[in-house]
């Protein structure tokens, strides 16, 4: 326990040792994790948005005239069974008719017409599984096929539209991680890099008496991993704030998920690691060649 705590206190007082430099790298990393959190706040909800619009994806059935009950039946049965369908549901001419009766606040269609104009329809909701574009299509053609089918719709184009705009969404999340991974990487190593130089005299007398190259390099490691954790929590806050501000102009926008926030900060830790190691390593390498003897 205690080379730990002592690692830990290296850490610590090497960022008390250059606090503006600290500073600065913790408003840095602050502001380009509040973009990322903001851009994650921003995908979440339309992310939402889209599921629910999603589940509205289904095929629209019309049966032909004045096919048998049994066929009719056997059709729903058929159509029920196929693993690209999560359900099937019949709506019969009459039923429709009394909808639209209902929701249009009009009376007595069939004397008007004559007859009930509408078809039988089957409303199909696809699987989770089948929801894209081409599965629909694909679906429709198949269904369309099947004798005593008239019509097969689905809203091909709003769907097209649908899955576009989640795939530019899900591209435009992974282009913004691995800016602010980038940008994270050069601010920690800007600021390490002065950390290691102001101590290059201490580091060459720890490696003289035989400090070990992990004794060297953690306590680093562990200053660049609570400068992103720092930076991720006021940024974290800043954006929390700025919901809460904001929620009155925004009804129905959702913060971010519990498992989105322990995500990002598991990632922003693990990115602190890397790059630390990254920039200890190189900043120690030139320290050796520029005083032509080992520090490592």
């Amino acid at each position: 326990m205690k080379p730990y705590v002592f690692f830990g206190q290296e850490a610590w007082l090497s960022l008390r040792r250059n606090p503006a430099a600290s500073l600065a790298a913790v408003t840095a990393i602050a502001s380009v994790l509040f973009l990322l959190l903001l851009f994650m706040l921003l995908s979440h909800n339309i992310l939402v948005l889209a599921e629910s619009l999603r589940q509205r994806k289904g095929l629209s059935v019309f049966l032909e005239a004045n096919v048998p009950a049994g066929r009719v039946e056997e059709l729903h049965d058929h159509f029920s069974s196929f693993p690209e369908v999560a359900a099937c549901r019949l709506v019969n001419r009459a039923d429709a008719l009394r909808d639209i009766e209902a929701e249009l606040g009009i009376e007595e269609v069939v004397e008007t017409l004559g007859e009930n104009p509408l078809p039988d329809v089957f409303l199909i909701t696809p699987a989770a599984a089948a929801s894209a574009a081409q599965d629909l299509a694909r679906l429709a053609e198949e269904i369309e096929a099947y004798e005593g089918i008239d019509e097969v719709l689905y809203g091909e184009r709003w769907v097209e539209a649908l899955d576009r705009g989640l795939r530019l969404v899900h591209r435009a999340n992974a282009l913004t991680g691995v800016l602010a991974v980038l940008a994270i990487v050069l601010v920690l190593g800007n600021t390490l890099r002065l950390i290691v130089l102001m101590r290059q005299e201490p580091l060459s007398i720890l490696k003289m008496i035989g400090a070990t190259d992990a004794f060297i390099r953690t306590p680093f490691v562990i200053a660049g991993v609570t400068l992103c954790l720092i930076g991720a929590l006021a940024a974290l806050l800043l954006l929390y704030a700025g919901y809460v501000a904001g929620g009155p102009l925004l009804p129905g926008l959702r913060f971010l998920p519990r498992a989105s926030i322990v995500l990002f900060a598991m990632g922003v830790a693990l990115v602190g690691v890397a790059g630390s190691l990254l920039t200890v390593e190189v900043s120690l390498r030139q320290l050796e060649r520029r005083r032509g003897r080992p520090v490592m």
